[in-house]
């Protein structure tokens, strides 16, 4: 078989959009195609040239229609106007005088094909938008006259899609019940399922997840009156999926039986593979990788039968991620590595997102493997084309793995200080849109109110911008008039001391330049703590009081959730500014891997194994380096109703019952020391009203009060016992007073991190 270079790009592009298409290839066949591969093109515009001859000599208008249609297809973007225009005049010329319902459907979906066309050209020009919503709105009221209810039920889940892309979530929502309940007042039950999949659709996008199982077995039941089991099989299969997303993978599993059974009666055996492909991805999400892999390679014999490159594809690369799963490396390596030398690398021109998919899965697998040199030959290729945040933060991630592991410290810490930043912006935006779909939800009662109210205070908000940018704008010609006065008031004695003020400038200017550089510092120091809001989603009931010496610290603060444990701690790395800074990001990042990489849970091994990591880290310098960090470390497993607790150097205090009580660390820290011991873990009583404090040494070691003697802990365990009672953020509040009255006038001397957990 002979495939052109053009077919096969789109073929391998349109995969990682979990799209299908025909080609009739096992994998050693499509090796054989690739092999074999040819370029067969025709100049578009020959083509176009010869059609227009062809129209300008054509009478009928029929004839007319499709070959302007092919024109459409052919063209570029900014002529397609040019082409589907004539469609619009000449179907609505032959509308009123066809008799034949099947020939006024077909001329409907002549004038349906022409719109499309036409809204690619208006959704690439940003003013005329709403002359795309205007064809819409003109091919429904023509749909409606002729009583077609197919044409309608598209048009309206187009326009739909429309909004959706304007986020008009709201109108977009009002769009495809309006077709429902329309299309269901005539009894037209085929548009009747199409409404009601998309309507799932759009619930299960917007996270809600149950109302989208509604009208999934809603469409399970219109098909019924139908009789068409493809649509049937296909709503079982969509059944499935959102059972997985809800995590009842019973329920998935009876839904993808059903669609197993009508498929395989179908004999669709495409559609039968996505199945089974669904299922691994299941498997995989529930963590069984042996059953996914199972179900990966039943679908691979399956695909092998059919006729879907993408979906061949797709199995080759869920079958390397559970062999991966399985710390099969060498075999996930060879699946993936097969994909990317075939067709990343083999075809010339192939575009960039494919490259990124293929060869990320085989990045990690390096990276998994400990091969990273071969590692970094793939991500020196993807690093500079990759734009996408989350395939951008991946990518970082990995580089950062591998350059730490090959000794490139400089290049390991800008990608980590990449990784860091766009996984705040990704934490940011999850927390943005989560509060987007909570106020959709609000809002779906009074759409309509709503609706007017944002228009009308959209129009203030103008007028109100309007006049403060007149303003400003007022404000700074005022200060330019004020600044030119002054300049030339100053300027004879500016001339009188020229010299000492150059010298003053030079001398000012460094030290902008030295505390611009540590103010930047922390930036990337803060992107390193946890946002609030990921705190806050764990343990409602908190405070955090940190409080940097310098500009940047050497405390900081670290929490992460895993297999339903909650991980939170307040560390204390060696020195404080720059240099503890420095170390603070090192010991961090040993923490993230041995939750993330290594999936420890029990929170003494967690330590052994970030002591072990920062050694490593370390010990590459030829100085040697002692630096390391103290640590309270706590879990809470709200699943099992269980706290666990490791210390280095610093104590565990907790409140019960009224009662301050201590669990005593280890008397070692998280670095190179002598006869270095296993970290202990504490396993605590899980009871309600509990109040946990994690805490460094900076408050205890603060100087002050009328002696100028340190606070000590013993009087900061009773200032913790006398305010217990208080809400968290009052706590926090007098604590941060006290620091400050006993502190006086008098220098701080050290970080301050105080961490307070209420169960």
């Amino acid at each position: 078989m002979i495939i052109t270079r053009n077919c096969f790009l789109l073929l391998v592009s349109c995969v990682v959009f979990n799209f299908s298409f025909s080609q009739n290839v096992t994998k050693q066949k499509l090796n054989s195609a690739i092999e074999k591969n040819e370029i067969k093109t025709t100049s578009n515009s020959t083509i176009i040239d010869s059609l227009l001859q062809v129209i300008s000599k054509e009478n009928s208008d029929t004839v007319k229609i499709k070959l302007y249609l092919k024109l459409c297809d052919l063209c570029e973007m900014n002529d397609n106007l040019k082409y589907s225009n004539p469609i619009y005049k000449l179907t609505d010329n032959l509308l009123p005088i066809t008799k034949d319902s099947i020939a006024i459907i077909r001329l409907l979906k002549w004038r349906y094909e022409a719109l499309k066309f036409a809204s690619y050209y208006y959704r690439s020009t940003n003013e005329l938008l709403n002359e795309e919503e205007k064809l819409y709105k003109d091919h429904l009221t023509m749909t409606l006259k002729y009583h077609d209810y197919d044409g309608y039920s598209n048009t309206m889940i187009t326009l739909s899609d429309y909004y959706f892309k304007q986020g008009k979530m709201l109108k977009k929502l009002k769009c495809l019940e309006e077709a429902y309940e329309r299309l269901k007042s005539v009894s037209y039950y085929r548009g009747i399922a199409r409404q009601l999949i998309q309507i799932a659709f759009f619930y299960a996008d917007n996270k809600d997840t149950t109302s989208a199982l509604t009208y999934i077995n809603l469409a399970i039941e219109n098909e019924k009156f139908i009789h068409d089991s493809s649509r049937m099989n296909r709503a079982f299969l969509i059944r499935g999926n959102l059972y997985r997303d809800l995590g009842q993978y019973s329920f998935a599993q009876e839904a993808y039986a059903n669609a197993i059974k009508g498929y395989t009666h179908a004999k669709d055996t495409s559609a039968l593979a996505d199945v089974y492909r669904q299922i691994a991805y299941l498997f995989q999400k529930n963590k069984e990788f042996e059953k996914a892999l199972e179900y990966f390679e039943k679908g691979e014999k399956i695909a092998q039968t059919c006729n879907d490159l993408g979906l061949m594809v797709q199995f080759l690369i869920g079958k390397g991620d559970a062999l991966a799963s399985l710390g099969k490396y060498d075999e996930a390596i060879k699946e993936h590595k097969w994909l990317w030398d075939k067709i990343a690398l083999h075809l010339d021109g192939v575009d960039k997102t494919t490259i990124i998919f293929f060869g990320s899965h085989l990045a990690k697998d390096y990276v998994l493997a400990q091969q990273y040199k071969e590692a970094k030959s793939i991500l020196d290729i993807l690093s500079p084309i990759t734009s996408v945040a989350v395939e951008k933060s991946n990518i970082e991630n990995l580089a950062f793995r591998t350059d730490s592991a090959l000794g490139n410290y400089k290049s390991a810490l800008l990608h980590y200080i990449n990784f860091i930043q766009i996984q705040v912006k990704l934490n940011d935006a999850e927390v943005a849109k989560a509060g987007v779909q909570q106020k959709f939800k609000a809002d779906l009662e009074k759409q309509n109110a709503e609706y007017e109210k944002q228009t009308t205070v959209a129009n203030l908000e103008k007028k109100k911008q309007q006049l403060i940018l007149y303003g400003v704008v007022g404000a700074l010609l005022l200060l330019s008039l004020l600044a030119s006065v002054i300049f030339r008031n100053l300027r004879k004695t500016r001339l009188a001391n020229k010299i000492i003020a150059e010298q003053k400038h030079l001398v000012e200017e460094k030290q902008q330049e030295i505390l611009d550089s540590i103010t930047y510092a922390k930036r990337l120091q803060e992107v390193i703590l946890p946002p609030r809001e990921f705190v806050n989603k764990h343990v409602p009931s908190n405070f955090i009081l940190y409080k940097p010496k310098d500009i940047v610290a050497g405390d900081f603060y670290w929490a992460e959730n895993s297999e339903d444990r909650f991980y939170i701690a307040a560390a204390d790395s060696t020195g404080h500014g720059v240099p503890g800074a420095l170390v603070s990001v090192v010991c961090s990042n040993a923490l993230n891997r041995s939750v993330k990489e290594f999936k420890l849970t029990d929170t003494g091994k967690i330590l052994d194994k970030t002591r072990e990591l920062v050694i490593e880290t370390f010990e590459k310098s030829k100085d040697e380096v002692k630096d390391g960090m103290d640590i309270s470390l706590l879990c809470i497993d709200s699943k099992n109703k269980c706290i666990f607790w490791s210390g280095a150097n610093n104590p565990l205090w907790y409140i019960q019952n009224g009662d301050l009580k201590e669990i005593s660390p280890n008397k070692q820290a998280i670095g190179k020391t002598d006869a270095l011991k296993p970290f202990t873990t504490h396993q605590l009583e899980y009871k309600v009203n509990t109040t946990f404090y994690l805490f460094t040494d900076g408050f205890a070691d603060q100087f002050g009060g009328p002696k100028g003697k340190k606070y000590k802990y013993k009087q900061f365990s009773d200032l913790l016992l006398s305010i217990h009672e208080q809400a968290l953020d009052q706590q926090k509040n007098t604590i941060e007073q006290k620091f400050e009255a006993w502190k006086g006038l008098l220098e701080q001397v050290d970080d301050v991190c105080i961490l307070g957990i209420k169960i």
